[in-house]
C-alpha cells in the first residue's frame, strides 16, 4: 500500500517532464522551419503544464523541486520555443521587405535579436512567480503559457486558415516587433491577472472567468485558430477590469 502514494507523487514531475520534452522538440522543429508543428507542441506543453499543477494539488505532491522543475520547463516551452517561432516569422518578413537577414546592417540584426526579449521576460516572470507569495489565486503579469499560446496561434493561422489579410498582418515586421515588445512588457508588468484556480464556483466572484470560458467555447469552434488572438485580448482586458474592481473594493 505504501508504494502507490509514492508513485502518485511522481506523476506531477512526470507530466512536467513531458512539458519539457514538448518544449525541446518544439525548439528543434522551429529552428528547422516547422513552425506550425512547433506550435502544436507548445499547446501540448501547455496541457501538460496544466495537468502537472492539477496532479500536484490532487495528490498533495507539491514540492520545492517540482516548483523549480516546472519553471525551468516552462522557460523552454513557453519562452524559448515561442521566441524562435517569432524569429522565423521575422526572418521571413525581412526577406519579403527585401531586407536580407544575412546582411550585417545593425537595424536588421537588432530586429532579428528582438525575440530574445521574450525569453528574458519569461525568465523574469517565472522568477517573480517562484518567489512571490501573492500568486496563489491570481497572477501578477501575463503568465508565460498564455503568452506562448498567443504566439503559437500565429503559425497555426498561417498553416490552416491562411488569408491575404492574415498573411499581411502576421508576416509583417512591424506587427511582430509590436507583439514582442508588448508581450514582454505584459509578462513583467505587475498588474492583477485572472487565474483559473477556482476556490469556489460562485457566479459573482468568478464572473470574469465565466465570461472568458463562454467566449472560448463559442469562438474557438466557430472561428478556429483565428479566435485565439481575440481570446487572448479578451483575457488581458478582463484582467485589467478585474484588477481595477479589486483595487476599488480595497479602497472602499
Amino acid at each position: 500500500m505504501s508504494k502507490k502514494p509514492a508513485f502518485l507523487k511522481m506523476i506531477p514531475n512526470i507530466l512536467t517532464g513531458m512539458n519539457l520534452c514538448c518544449g525541446v522538440v518544439a525548439v528543434i522543429l522551429a529552428f528547422e522551419g516547422f513552425y506550425h508543428i512547433a506550435a502544436w507542441l507548445i499547446i501540448a506543453a501547455a496541457v501538460f503544464d496544466f495537468l502537472d499543477g492539477f496532479a500536484a494539488r490532487a495528490f498533495k505532491a507539491i514540492s520545492a523541486f517540482g516548483k523549480q522543475f516546472d519553471s525551468l520547463s516552462d522557460l523552454i516551452s513557453f519562452g524559448m520555443a515561442p521566441a524562435i517561432i517569432l524569429y522565423g516569422i521575422l526572418k521571413g518578413a525581412l526577406i519579403i521587405d527585401e531586407l536580407k537577414p544575412e546582411e550585417t546592417e545593425i537595424i536588421t540584426l537588432l530586429i532579428l535579436f528582438l525575440p530574445v526579449l521574450i525569453v528574458l521576460s519569461s525568465a523574469i516572470r517565472l522568477g517573480i512567480f517562484n518567489t512571490a507569495e501573492n500568486q496563489t489565486k491570481e497572477f501578477r503579469g501575463i503568465p508565460t503559457p498564455a503568452n506562448a499560446l498567443f504566439i503559437a496561434s500565429l503559425p497555426l493561422i498561417l498553416a490552416y486558415q491562411p488569408t491575404l489579410t492574415a498573411m499581411f498582418l502576421i508576416i509583417n515586421v512591424k506587427t511582430i516587433v509590436a507583439v514582442i515588445i508588448l508581450q514582454s512588457i505584459l509578462m513583467i508588468l505587475p498588474f492583477r491577472v485572472l487565474s483559473f484556480k477556482f476556490s469556489n464556483f460562485n457566479f459573482k466572484e468568478n464572473i470574469f472567468r465565466y465570461i472568458l470560458i463562454v467566449f472560448v467555447l463559442i469562438a474557438i469552434p466557430y472561428k478556429g485558430f483565428v479566435a485565439i488572438p481575440a481570446v487572448y485580448l479578451l483575457y488581458v482586458l478582463l484582467s485589467v477590469i478585474y484588477g481595477l474592481t479589486h483595487k476599488m473594493k480595497e479602497k472602499a
